[in-house]
């Protein structure tokens, strides 16, 4: 029986920038009927209990990874290549939500260096057509949808949008990620014409 996983962490901000992100398309996908295959969502600022917990949620998710599973990242994580890997091992897929590139954000990596973490996974799913066009321009050759609702989205940054005391807009905007992820895997993990202005 295939099921949609994810694996939460400990987030030391939950309540801003992308801990916020993170956390919100947790409870998203947690609605949806998803299971957290790791340990429970937690929040500390300490910076050992953070590694750990997070080690420790990692390889505590790798072990009950099953034959069929949908394995959902949230995209930069720690141990990504690891995770990866041990899905496709034991016949589970991978859907990548990217928040974020390191080849953008930290430049950590080099464009080179990232594209093939990237091409580990299944599907990706992307910010907008933009962020498709420069992934596949840098050697990204993984199937990606677009969601089109994060800081990269052409009507204007998230950042810009208030959705604080606006349970409306942010249950739209909820609402808009669950519905592309979902269309992600009912058709297949390759439909590319999925777009924010469509949900």
């Amino acid at each position: 029986m295939k099921r949609f996983v994810f694996i939460s962490r400990n987030y030391k901000h939950p309540g801003c920038g992308g801990g916020r992100a993170r956390t919100d398309i947790e409870m998203v996908m947690e609605r949806m009927g998803y299971e957290n295959i790791g340990l429970r969502r937690t929040t500390s600022g300490n910076g050992i209990v953070h590694s750990l917990r997070n080690l420790w949620s990692t390889l505590h998710a790798i072990g009950k990874m099953r034959k069929g599973d949908v394995v959902v990242i949230q995209y930069q994580m720690k141990m990504y290549g690891r995770i990866c890997r041990a899905a496709h091992r034991r016949g589970a897929k991978v859907i990548c939500l990217i928040h974020d590139l390191d080849s953008w954000r930290d430049k950590k990596l080099t464009p080179e260096q990232e594209m093939p973490l990237l091409n580990m996974a299944d599907v990706l799913l992307t910010h907008n057509h933009a962020m498709r066009r420069w992934l596949t321009e840098h050697g990204c050759t993984t199937p990606m949808v677009d969601y089109e609702i994060m800081d990269y989205a052409p009507n204007g940054s998230l950042a810009d949008m208030t959705l604080r005391g606006s349970e409306t807009r942010f249950k739209e905007v909820a609402m808009r990620m669950a519905f592309a992820i979902r269309q992600c895997h009912e058709l297949g993990f390759i439909h590319r014409d999925i777009k924010g202005a469509a949900a």
